[in-house]
């Protein structure tokens, strides 16, 4: 049976005034290859900035890698 491994809940990140991520929620289970597509401009260095703690989000229901916060 599969574990989330990342679950993001509500995130939110702004630069200055600009709000780039609105209320992104998603799981990765073990064994799952995830894909981040999109074009340029659209949010996908900030989504792994923001998972990754470079960029701080403004507001965030919770993430959690291996079920710790």
């Amino acid at each position: 049976m599969p574990s989330n491994v990342l679950e993001i809940d509500n995130l939110n990140v702004f630069y200055g005034q600009g709000h780039i991520l609105h209320d992104v929620s998603l799981q990765i289970d073990t064994e799952e290859a995830v894909f981040i597509l999109g074009l340029n401009g659209m949010g996908k260095t900030t989504l792994l900035r923001a998972i990754m703690g470079i960029s701080p989000p403004r507001s965030v229901g919770s993430i959690r890698y291996n079920g710790l916060e």
